[in-house]
């Protein structure tokens, strides 16, 4: 560990021991999101198999055509 990052831990540290019970409640929350399995590839992993029973034409929609449907929106928008 670098001398910075100890600065940076201390400091931290430090701030920390200076909050409410209510803002390290909320604090210790954040923490969690931010280190928890909410970020983890698990979770994308989870959604995988989800287009698996889409319509090949709207998939083809979503992701090939895409830019070309982006085109035509905005022209009809401004058109419009």
């Amino acid at each position: 560990m670098t001398a910075k990052a100890i600065d940076y831990r201390e400091s931290i540290l430090s701030k920390i021991s200076d909050l409410s019970d209510e803002k390290l409640a909320l604090f210790d929350e954040y923490l969690r999101t931010i280190t928890g399995k909410e970020n983890s590839s698990a979770i994308i992993l989870s959604y995988a198999g989800v287009f698996n029973d889409i319509d090949n034409e709207v998939l083809a929609g979503l992701t090939i055509n895409l830019s070309e449907n982006r085109i035509a929106q905005t022209s009809d928008f401004l058109k419009g």
